[in-house]
């Protein structure tokens, strides 16, 4: 499951992106999610390469995510899959749960 849109959250003000874009350019993968008897069949990453083509169908020109600083395969398959690491930040989670969440870009 993945949500795709471009919904950029107001604690994306406060990360250092590098990637100039405004805003009807970027697209934002939120919530990726791999059921736990499917993991490690690389399905997030085929997931990522759909989201980025469909991105890149809808004239988009920039990739953003976040995800848990804890999400140890999350926080390593991005960077492998060209995203570059532009910070982190304490979000405030649909108003319930206080995280820090890394963030990262990609130019498509």
């Amino acid at each position: 499951m993945v949500n795709l849109n471009a919904v950029q959250l107001p604690e994306y003000g406060q990360i250092p992106w590098t990637i100039p874009a405004n805003p009807k350019q970027v697209a934002v993968i939120h919530t990726l999610c791999i059921h736990p008897a499917y993991s490690g069949r690389g399905l997030a990453r085929r997931m990522v390469a759909f989201c980025e083509e469909e991105a890149r169908r809808q004239g988009r020109t920039v990739m953003r995510l976040d995800t848990w600083e804890g999400n140890l395969p999350a926080n390593n398959m991005y960077p492998a899959l060209g995203y570059r690491y532009a910070g982190a930040a304490e979000f405030f989670f649909q108003g319930f749960i206080r995280e820090i969440l890394n963030c990262y870009e990609k130019a498509l």
